[in-house]
């Protein structure tokens, strides 16, 4: 060793005795602890919303909830008591199941992440303190420990090598490099044998002279005197970029269910709002009222203007929102026109019915307007129909079992959906 003292701020390390009880309180105040500040946890309600924010999950509710409130009216409005709420009930189990099996095979999963974290991280490492080596947790590093390191250590913090002989370190965790680097002791530049430490001269230091956290010694034996610890250190600087710049890339799997669901969801949609047009164009035809109300008013092209405004206005406020939760956007003017149609069919039914109530045909106004409320039913249920309620229950079970059959064999998964690719 090549120098007698280390200087940290105003602090005096004697390199033959290292640090004492009060010098290692100290620097523990100033410059922290050597524990790595940990991502902050997602609460378990913030997990729990995070599964229905799959397209296919939200479709399914969004059916679940037309077909009751369809099925209500039906029942209780229209007076058919042959329908049941069997399809609804089953849907929102089906998606119940599936949210409930994909949340607690997570959660089982960090628990045992949890559990490994403990022991990855305590490590014990070799310091030199009160003229005596002595065993400590990697945690209880500070700044300015000098720190013992042989073949097979994992180096606890980032710092400047006092003594090397025939050091290797394997650097591959930081740099990517497959071959071990050869590390040299750093020489006092002032003639006094004593060193003068701080993060800048230590960033500035020759990076053959530097050993950082999580590196591992190949072979040879070192003292390193720790210079950055805890966040600080680059390891600690990496996990903190890691915790605030979560990847924002899907699975293939996701990829595909979201390009699916949003497949289904268009031609659903669009096969139902083609039906429902053609039936209540078909029911305004046939209608009584309608051929009354245009016989003795006279208004019918007046009313149709006013059911154009008003389908205008429905498409821009009810549909484009409802089709924007399901990642569908009214943007040419193509589909706006195809979903404005049946919104201005549907307003001229109810504007000739509204007459009906006026001039006293109050049973031939009813009537249409159940057969138009029927071809919504239709509707409906062709949407719902059209969304496999299975699929994400089958989804959530096949990538649960696949966590399993890793966990078996030594591999566990965080996320559910990332069991695919990492499998």
């Amino acid at each position: 060793m090549k120098a007698d003292n280390v200087q940290i701020g105003d602090i005096t390390i004697d390199l033959k005795n290292g640090l004492t009880n009060d010098q290692v309180a100290e620097l523990r105040k100033r410059y922290g602890s050597n524990l790595l500040t940990p991502p902050p946890r997602t609460p378990w309600w913030k997990q729990l919303l995070e599964k229905f924010k799959d397209p296919t999950i939200i479709i399914l509710l969004a059916s679940a909830v037309i077909s009751l409130s369809m099925t209500a009216i039906e029942k209780y409005a229209l007076g058919n008591q042959d329908v049941q709420f069997t399809e609804s009930i089953g849907i929102f189990l089906a998606v119940f199941l599936a949210i409930a099996v994909g949340y607690f095979s997570e959660r089982k999963s960090e628990g045992e992440f949890d559990a490994l974290n403990k022991v990855k991280d305590d490590i014990p490492v070799k310091v030199l303190r009160n003229g005596q080596i002595t065993t400590t947790h990697i945690g209880d590093v500070v700044t300015g420990d000098l720190i013992v390191l042989d073949m097979g250590d994992k180096v606890p913090a980032d710092g400047l090598l006092l003594e090397s002989m025939g050091l290797l370190i394997d650097q591959s965790l930081l740099t990517g490099e497959s071959a071990p680097v050869r590390k040299t002791p750093a020489v006092p530049k002032s003639g006094d044998g004593e060193f003068e430490v701080d993060a800048e001269s230590f960033e500035k230091a020759d990076e053959s002279n530097c050993v950082y956290r999580g590196t591992m010694v190949n072979d040879g034996h070192g003292v390193l005197l720790a210079v950055k610890v805890g966040d600080s250190t680059q390891m600690g600087k990496i996990a903190a970029n890691l915790a605030d710049d979560e990847s924002k890339a899907v699975t293939p799997l996701v990829e595909k269910l979201s390009r699916l669901a949003k497949q289904i969801s268009i031609l659903g949609v669009s096969g139902a709002l083609a039906i429902f047009t053609c039936m209540s164009i078909r029911t305004l035809l046939q209608s009584e009222i309608v051929k009354q109300f245009v016989q003795q008013t006279g208004l019918e092209w007046g009313l149709v203007g006013a059911s154009v405004v008003m389908g205008l206005l429905l498409m821009r406020f009810v549909l484009r929102p409802f089709f924007a939760s399901m990642d569908m956007n009214l943007k040419s003017w193509f589909s706006q026109f195809l979903a404005t149609v049946p919104m201005a069919v549907a307003s001229y039914a109810v504007g000739v019915s509204a007459w009906g109530f006026y001039d006293v045909y109050d049973s031939a106004a009813i009537e249409l307007l159940q057969q138009v409320l029927t071809a919504f039913v239709v509707a409906v249920t062709i949407i719902v129909v059209a969304v496999p309620e299975g699929l994400p229950m089958m989804v959530t079970v096949s990538l649960a079992m696949n966590m399993l059959k890793m966990a078996r064999q030594n591999c566990l998964v965080r996320k559910l959906v990332a069991s695919e690719t990492i499998g």
